[in-house]
């Protein structure tokens, strides 16, 4: 995302371009051809790297003990594009292209989708990449056993998948493998972007003899290089240490797409901001995926800060507990909402940019076309709301969760501090990680900092994963939220071609109906930032955190600091 609205907005509305299908009938572009020859077996790696390498330090912020592909969630995630491949690859510029997937085709009612494994396509012991594996791998991730916390943004619209995520089921009848490089998928309700959906590596197939066990279940530490894990991406990994957090790449001599320009990557785990900070500065990192300090602006200037070209945007809220005092009284809601102020959030925490102060969930989206405004910055409404407010007089100590991180916990000060002057609210509290808390105060947290965003710019997905009753943030952020009549316009959207103007009005609708509850607080819209020193070459992230073309990665030696 640009520094300005209006940039953003282009960026945005570029993404509705269907590039690998043109619009979803055409035809994918063509995949890479430079293959390398399949081997039996993995050839031994390197022991060591020589002077001569180039070899690529990331640092982690958290020790990382689960490297499991399968998780969707944690900061093992943001190395996935390194040795998993994605099913479609998602570009810089909003482009969806082949990757695992060589083509794809639909029903005319977009309920069942075919997709043709790319031929090329093979694990790192050479063996190929087949239609058994995407169907196992995408069942192993509806297992509750697997806890993968993403996976019901991509494949929720599949036929048993609801019976999966119960756990009453260990298979999908909606993902059939119709041959060995055939997957045909069948579909609740009708998907024109089903194909977007899923382009991502958080659920690239894996080689599901290795990832699955007799019971269905995934077999417990298949991912270990003590294991030899084949993996699909352009590097594989040749050790771990999960004590530390260090992991080590190299090239994976399979890879069947462009050549990879690193020798060697390293993954090594730096929890405190300030120490990755001075790692960064001598050379001693190369890109930083650890949280930033509130100086890291003056430190590393924008070029370090500022976003990359990916399409994607991140909008980070507060959202509201409906379902415990005082949230549980529309009234106080009202009035903490509009007490809020998002400038004054934005400019304390991002004092330097990138990105805009808070604003609605689709204004990032569409731009002018955005009608509903945020009901925030409203001190006299404020407090006539919080006139009628039930717990008025005896307000509850509210709890704000989490704030793990500095621009997380500057913004939520400043919102405290504006609960207090307009309204006199004094009991605060900041929760970092809710295991600090007893069982029983975690059920009282009334506030979530947490982000929403979208893969791909459209209206209903963004409502879909955010404020529809059957998202993880509905059921889990703000306390079960569910308005049938929000879920029912979000619904029939997502039904409709994206070139249908209803399905942005109807989107614009629901929201509307959702903001009329006061349920939420956007306090910044911003672009996945770089978190990259200037001698990385060829950089850029989604909103996963995957890096973009990772084959593509590398670094000018001359100017790192020696």
């Amino acid at each position: 995302m640009k520094r300005i609205c209006s940039a953003l907005t282009v960026l945005m509305i570029a993404v509705f371009v269907l590039s690998a299908c043109g619009s979803p009938t055409a035809a994918p572009a063509a995949p890479p051809t430079n293959v390398p020859v399949a081997t039996e077996a993995q050839p031994e790696p390197p022991a060591a790297p020589a002077a001569s390498e180039k070899v690529l330090t990331i640092i982690s912020p958290t020790v990382n003990k689960d490297l499991s592909p399968l998780r969707g969630g944690g900061t093992a995630v943001r190395f996935l594009s390194i040795w998993w491949a994605p099913t479609i690859q998602a570009d810089r510029v909003g482009n969806f292209n082949p990757a695992v997937f060589a083509s794809w085709s639909f029903s005319p009612d977009f309920k069942i989708w075919t997709f043709k494994i790319d031929p090329k396509a093979v694990f790192s012991d050479g063996s190929p990449i087949t239609a058994e594996d995407v169907k196992g791998t995408w069942e192993l991730s509806t297992q509750p056993l697997t806890k993968h916390q993403r996976v019901s943004l991509f494949l929720s619209g599949i036929v048993g998948y609801d019976e999966a995520v119960a756990g009453n089921a260990t298979t999908l009848p909606g993902v059939v493998a119709k041959d060995s490089s055939t997957v045909e998928v069948t579909l609740k309700a009708p998907d024109p972007v089903f194909f977007k959906r899923i382009a991502t590596n958080l659920i690239g197939p894996v080689k599901i003899s290795q990832a699955r066990g007799a019971d269905g279940q995934e077999v417990a530490d298949w991912w270990h290089t003590d294991n030899k894990p084949a993996v699909s991406g352009p590097y594989m990994p040749v050790a771990m240490d999960i004590n530390t957090g260090s992991v080590e790449y190299v090239p994976n001599p399979n890879w069947w797409g462009p050549k990879p320009k690193l020798d060697r990557i390293k993954i090594v785990a730096v929890e405190d901001g300030a120490t990755a900070a001075l790692m960064m500065q001598k050379g001693q990192g190369d890109i930083n995926f650890s949280n930033d300090l509130p100086t890291t602006f003056d430190q590393f200037g924008p070029e370090y800060v500022g976003t990359n070209e990916s399409p994607d945007f991140v909008i980070q809220v507060f959202w509201i507990n409906g379902s415990v005092p005082p949230m549980d009284d529309i009234n106080c809601r009202t009035a903490l909402v509009m007490a809020a102020n998002a400038d004054e959030m934005f400019k304390a925490s991002h004092p330097h940019g990138p990105g805009v102060a808070g604003t609605t969930l689709l204004k990032p989206i569409l731009g002018d076309k955005e009608t509903n405004q945020p009901p925030m910055n409203n001190s006299d409404g404020a407090k006539a709301a919080f006139a009628q407010c039930k717990y008025k007089d005896a307000m509850p100590k509210i709890y704000v969760a989490g704030t793990s991180n500095p621009q997380a916990e500057l913004a939520a000060q400043i919102l405290v501090e504006q609960w207090r002057q307009v309204l006199g609210i004094q009991e605060t509290e900041f929760v970092p990680a809710m295991d600090k808390l007893s069982v029983a105060d975690q059920g009282k947290v009334q506030v979530f900092r947490d982000d929403v965003g979208t893969r791909f710019a459209d209206a209903p997905t963004m409502l879909k994963n955010s404020v529809h009753s059957g998202s993880g943030n509905a059921q889990s952020k703000m306390g079960k939220y569910n308005n049938p009549e929000v879920d029912r316009l979000i619904d029939d959207a997502l039904m409709l071609d994206p070139t249908d103007p209803n399905r942005n009005l109807k989107a614009l609708e629901s929201e509307k109906l959702v903001m009329a509850e006061y349920m939420y607080i956007p306090w910044v819209a911003e672009g996945p930032m770089m978190h990259a020193m200037p001698w990385i070459l060829n950089f850029a992230k989604n909103y996963d955190w995957q890096i973009i073309d990772p084959w593509n990665l590398d670094l000018d030696l001359t100017k790192r600091p020696q």
